[in-house]
């Protein structure tokens, strides 16, 4: 009970200093804003550094592995550059923060515990992909001469569309073709999983350390961060900042066929950027488009600079 308040007390503190980490970044973005273009890198980092911060504080991943609170700061801090984190320590020092354990490594995660299944069943690719066609985008890179897992969603569980007779959602763990597994959410008729082949025996799985994406971790200068803040430096017509960007994502070694299809895309952008008019048209389409896929209304708002 004592380690639990006092737990409870350095998350309450912990709200507090995040929050006034967000309001100096704020005053700040809006100083530098006022003094030119020339401070845009220095936004985009004070912006880039806090903006994971009100996931953290309203709980995450620390739950059950650190006492409330520990690891609030931590992926803020171990994403951080140089400059970053520099600006977190000038930050941390005049509220008397103890930032310490930051620099130290992170306590080993205890075992997690086993989940068992008798309702699994095993599909590969090609049948998952002829069950739920709107989950086309992970199943085409996963691995296809793999067996992949398919259950039902618990009753505990979340639900990510509103509940239909006859349509269930269910878990996938996924196995991609550079060998990592991440879960996916099918939705299709419960009849056809039911008509899949049975396994032989039940199936015992942990879940994922985290949410895996569609390759590795990247940092700002690599991958998606990179080719996001190249097309939002292009229609806010800084020609120079959205060339540099979508250079370094086409220019990167890509070793997965979505980092073929990125260094593509972005070599395409880098021809498009110096004609405004060209280019806001393409990354509207390629929204709409988007948007489509994803079954929400296609038109894009008014609001959007494109």
């Amino acid at each position: 009970m004592w380690i639990w308040r006092r737990g409870r007390r350095r998350r309450r503190a912990e709200h507090k200093i995040a929050a006034r980490l967000v309001t100096n970044a704020i005053l700040e973005i809006r100083f530098y804003a006022q003094q030119g273009p020339e401070h845009l890198t220095r936004i985009r980092e004070l912006a880039d550094v806090v903006h994971n911060l009100p996931g953290g504080i309203l709980g995450g991943g620390e739950r059950g592995r650190e006492p409330y609170g520990y690891h609030t700061f931590r992926w803020m801090w171990e994403t951080a550059s140089a400059e970053q984190r520099g600006w977190l320590v000038a930050q941390f020092e005049p509220l008397d923060y103890d930032y310490s354990y930051l620099e130290r490594a992170p306590s080993p995660a205890p075992r997690k515990p086993v989940r068992r299944s008798a309702s699994t069943k095993t599909v590969n690719a090609a049948t998952l992909l002829t069950l739920d066609p709107a989950a086309a985008f992970e199943i085409r890179h996963a691995d296809p001469g793999a067996f992949h897992i398919l259950m039902p969603r618990g009753l505990d569980e979340v639900s990510f569309h509103p509940a239909e007779p006859g349509i269930s959602e269910f878990n996938c763990l996924l196995r991609m073709i550079d060998g990592e597994i991440i879960v996916v959410h099918p939705r299709f008729e419960t009849a056809l999983f039911e008509a899949l082949p049975a396994r032989p025996r039940a199936l015992r799985w942990t879940t994922p350390d985290r949410v895996r994406t569609l390759g590795p971790r990247t940092t700002d200068d690599q991958g998606w961060p990179a080719y996001h803040a190249g097309i939002s430096a292009g229609l806010a017509g800084d020609v120079q900042t959205a060339r540099t960007r979508l250079t370094q994502v086409a220019t990167a070694t890509a070793t997965s066929p979505w980092q073929v299809e990125l260094a593509r895309r972005a070599q395409d952008l880098c021809g498009l950027v110096v004609d405004q008019p060209a280019f806001r048209d393409h990354i509207r389409a390629v929204v709409v488009e988007a948007r489509a896929l994803l079954k929400v209304d296609p038109s894009v708002p008014a609001h959007l600079p494109f």
